[in-house]
């Protein structure tokens, strides 16, 4: 989502490789009959999901053990203007939190908004990963359009491994700033966002302010993994 049109030309070429030139169905042209092959649209797909930062290892989600129809908040995403549908996704092991980012990006790229007929975007991010973008962007001018167009780009932006990131203990006033101010700043501009975490609600407050724990409480819904 964010390369420039160098770096996004070569992701496009290298899944033109991989997926069309290796298709069985058309023998590597891209085309039956003189009509586009499937392998076109999966390729496209998977250009779209690298460009989101989607982990490949997310394709996979066959068995989604959450307590959430991920359907209905996918048809709320398209089917809304105004509206934002906030998620936290709590004691969740890697291999769910994965599947879901899977089940979520595979059903957002590539299709309108059912009101403003635009493509709508997804984003993936580690916050550990943010919070590093957020540090360096205090004296790099490109890590600070990064992060900008992290926070306000995206119609859905999945921020995972909540409570992880290193130097919790030593940096918890950075780090629930920047969470609070990524919140705060996606709700003014009416985006979704999805927190995944391995820890439920409860033991988060240990890490981050009040503030910023309160924000998630009132404008999230907590959803919990099954079994």
């Amino acid at each position: 989502m964010f390369e420039t049109i160098e770096e996004k030309e070569k992701i496009i070429n290298k899944w033109k490789d991989i997926i069309i030139k290796n298709c069985p169905k058309c023998n590597g042209t891209g085309y039956i009959n003189e009509s586009l092959c499937d392998c076109f649209e999966i390729a496209k797909k998977c250009v779209e999901k690298e460009c989101s930062n989607i982990p490949l290892v997310a394709f996979q989600y066959d068995d989604i053990k959450i307590d959430y129809n991920l359907d209905e908040y996918i048809n709320y995403i398209f089917n809304n203007l105004y509206k934002t549908k906030n998620l936290y996704l709590q004691d969740l092991p890697y291999s769910v939190s994965m599947s879901v980012i899977g089940y979520l990006s595979d059903n957002i790229i590539g299709r309108q908004h059912k009101i403003t007929h635009r493509f709508l975007s997804i984003y993936y991010c580690i916050y550990e990963n943010l919070i590093q973008l957020s540090l360096r962007s205090n004296i790099d001018k490109e890590a600070r359009l990064q992060l900008n167009d992290i926070i306000t780009k995206p119609n859905v932006l999945i921020i995972d491994n909540l409570g992880l990131e290193s130097g919790l203990q030593s940096q918890t006033m950075h780090n629930s700033k920047l969470l609070q101010l990524i919140l705060k700043e996606r709700s003014n501009r009416v985006k979704s966002t999805i927190l995944c975490s391995k820890f439920n609600i409860n033991d988060l407050e240990k890490y981050y302010h009040d503030d910023v724990m309160q924000f998630i409480i009132s404008y999230f819904e907590i959803i919990k993994r099954r079994g």
